[in-house]
């Protein structure tokens, strides 16, 4: 009972008390009356009009009672509103929560484009994506005829210098893949390579005639996130012009000290296993490669090269708005153990070959070569540097 209450009501019994207390006292200081049975009546009927006003007066009580309690459970309903809007809202968020896991069990795939425009197939919660990978590149060129230690070469041709068909994702979040064919180079356009010999005869580095794996592999980030684990085959990064995609080259092909050295314990289709990883301001890789898939010495090997393929990069200064970034960094590969080969006289020698050929590929015809050297190791050290500003580009 509110303090209103009980103030009306004790305002409300005085004056019921005094009204009762006042009847006798008005009685004894007034005249006698004449007609004694007139006295009495006047103070029955001011008794019971007492009584109706006592009565009148605890019904007002109850009324005002009433509507004290109904002001109460008004302030008790609106302070508890909060409460009720949060239970609202908890129960909102798990049925939100039951329609996701109920759209990630049964859900379907989306589809999007991703980074450059390329198109992504992807499950409802995204741990499984798959990305399919196209790229055409081709040649056509003619030459003046000409001959090379007595041999035609061809004045005029067209080549597929690339074409690729794979696909890359991941699967359960943390594993990648990528697997890319590349048709180009049938007939041995691309991958038969010829150059001059020490006797001036045309003679063959030994690479495959057709296409090949262009990549090959699975990887797993999980808990080695930053860094990612990767085995398999594919071209890993060797230095700067190495980690450009081939669809995003600045010319036909990279230069050629970048694919000299990229062709030491790199190059598509290298067999592999490392480590790459990355931050907001570096980035890092060590792998350990063998022999590329698909191609080997014209002789049979006696084992296998092995090398060791590390790179180091930095970005102190980088500017999204201006495109102003400072590139930094290092690269080194060492063939520490080359391809051997057994020749028909039961010889065995090691053959490193530095190489490469022009940017124009429909002709076969390697222009540096420096022939197999007969070397027990070789190695290969470069620093990198780059700068870019706006649509401007500098780089060694």
């Amino acid at each position: 009972m509110s303090l209103a209450t009980i103030t009306i009501r004790a305002a409300l019994l005085a004056s019921a008390s005094a009204a009762l207390l006042a009847a006798p006292a008005l009685a004894q200081d007034a005249p006698a009356p004449k007609h004694h049975h007139h006295a009495a009546d006047n103070v029955a009927s001011r008794v019971d009009r007492l009584e109706h006003l006592v009565e009148e007066q605890a019904a007002q009580i109850n009324s005002l009672k009433a509507q004290v309690n109904q002001s109460t459970v008004a302030a008790a309903t609106a302070t508890a509103q909060p409460q009720v809007t949060a239970t609202q809202f908890a129960a909102l968020q798990t049925q939100v929560q039951a329609q996701t896991v109920a759209l990630k069990n049964g859900g379907g795939a989306t589809v999007s484009l991703g980074k450059n425009g390329k198109p992504l197939i992807s499950s409802a919660d995204g741990r499984n994506t798959f990305s399919p990978r196209i790229m055409v590149q081709g040649d056509f060129a003619s030459f003046s005829k000409d001959t090379v230690a007595g041999m035609p070469i061809k004045n005029t041709g067209e080549n597929f210098r690339r074409a690729w068909i794979g696909a890359q994702g991941k699967f359960a979040g943390d594993f990648g893949y990528r697997f890319i064919y590349d048709f180009g180079g049938s007939n041995g356009d691309e991958s038969y390579q010829a150059y001059l010999g020490k006797t001036g005869a045309l003679t063959s580095t030994g690479a495959g005639t057709g296409p090949h794996i262009q990549s090959a592999w699975v990887s797993y980030k999980g808990f080695l996130d930053p860094f990612t684990f990767q085995i398999g085959a594919g071209p890993p990064p060797a230095n700067l012009g190495d980690a450009t995609g081939a669809d995003d080259l600045i010319f036909n092909e990279r230069s050629s000290p970048a694919q000299i050295s990229r062709s030491l314990g790199g190059d598509d289709g290298r067999e592999g296993v490392g480590f790459f990883g990355n931050g907001g301001w570096w980035y890092g890789s060590a792998f350990l490669t063998g022999d590329t898939v698909g191609k080997g010495a014209l002789l049979a090997p006696s084992s296998s090269q092995g090398a060791f393929v590390g790179r180091v990069a930095f970005f102190p200064f980088y500017d999204p708005a201006t495109n102003f970034n400072v590139h930094i960094g290092g690269n080194y590969t060492d063939v520490f153990s080359p391809q051997r080969s057994t020749s028909s006289s039961s010889v065995t020698t090691t053959g490193i070959t530095f190489s490469d050929r022009p940017e124009l590929r429909v002709d076969n015809f390697t222009l540096l070569n420096t022939n197999a050297i007969n070397a027990t190791s070789a190695y290969s050290a470069g620093v990198e540097a780059a700068v870019s500003w706006g649509p401007l580009l500098l780089q060694g």
